[in-house]
């Protein structure tokens, strides 16, 4: 008969690379599941169309902005990061917001409630007894402000850029008029991190009977001037004689995409800039001096 002796040990430089790679394994598996995408129970797939439509918000309903807002945040809809919108009327989209981007930390802005405002009290946020219990409970607990968007006095005296930490998504469905959108871009824009998104809704503002020839509105006064400055060469001489019209946010946009009424600018990767509301005053001037021309 033939005898097996017992291997021998393993040498000491083999039982540390064993060690060695069951350490690398480990610390891996850890990053992967720290990295997984978010489980069914923490974030479920979801339709922005269904939700929305459930919600009663206009956004599906009187337009069509569903397959752009998927399109943008149907990538990043599981992340946690802070997202603001203003015009939180009867409450319907922050309703839909909530659902579609349930680890995300929403913040409205809304001037009807807001005692000041010559909308307080209006029929947006009194139509329906749940709209009040939601108007009531969003102040309450901090995810609400009453107040104006734009007045920026206002908005440095709240609590309201600390709560939004990580800001990555801005939506404005506030007051249309060219001054308050214009306003909002300037001043919310450069806030927003690096690879975030401002959604600009209801552009058809832009093309009522007093705003389309006039140069004051966005769409001609901000959006066709940023669109220009997103494509300007920088080594060019007519660069160089022809400063950026709006030197605040140079470098910040990386691109814009539209579809009907609504377009979404994308930050670069430039860091976000704190400007002050003078600033983006200073800027709406500057668009309104171009009247006419």
């Amino acid at each position: 008969a033939v005898s097996h002796s017992p291997a021998p040990p393993p040498s000491s430089a083999c039982a540390r690379t064993v060690r060695r790679a069951r350490g690398l394994f480990s610390k891996n598996l850890a990053m992967l599941i720290a990295t997984a995408p978010a489980s069914p129970a923490d974030c479920p797939p979801a339709s922005f169309q269904s939700i929305a439509r459930k919600a009663g918000t206009d956004k599906v309903s009187t337009h069509n902005y569903a397959p752009l807002y998927e399109r943008w945040l149907g990538p990043i809809r599981c992340d946690s990061f802070g997202f603001l919108e203003w015009g939180f009327s009867g409450g319907a989209s922050a309703e839909a917001w909530r659902a579609y981007l349930p680890r995300t930390r929403i913040s409205e802005i809304e001037i009807s409630c807001y005692p000041d405002s010559p909308w307080y009290g209006g029929p947006n946020v009194t139509r329906r007894p749940r709209h009040k219990r939601w108007l009531r409970g969003d102040v309450e607990n901090g995810r609400l402000f009453c107040g104006n968007a734009v007045n920026f006095t206002w908005v440095e005296s709240t609590a309201l850029q600390a709560e939004l930490g990580d800001l990555r998504v801005v939506v404005d469905d506030g007051g249309h008029s060219p001054r308050e959108m214009a306003l909002g871009f300037f001043y919310w824009m450069p806030r927003i991190a690096p690879g975030g998104l401002f959604f600009m809704e209801d552009l058809g503002a832009s093309y009522f009977p007093n705003a389309a020839t006039t140069r004051m509105a966005f769409v001609e006064g901000v959006l066709k001037p940023m669109i220009d400055e997103i494509h300007r060469d920088p080594h060019s001489e007519e660069t160089v004689r022809h400063p950026p019209r709006f030197p605040d946010l140079d470098g910040l946009v990386k691109g814009v995409h539209c579809e009907q009424q609504i377009c979404v600018f994308e930050r670069s990767s430039v860091p976000p800039r704190s400007i002050t509301g003078q600033a983006a005053h200073a800027m709406w001037n500057k668009v309104q001096s171009r009247k006419g021309h």
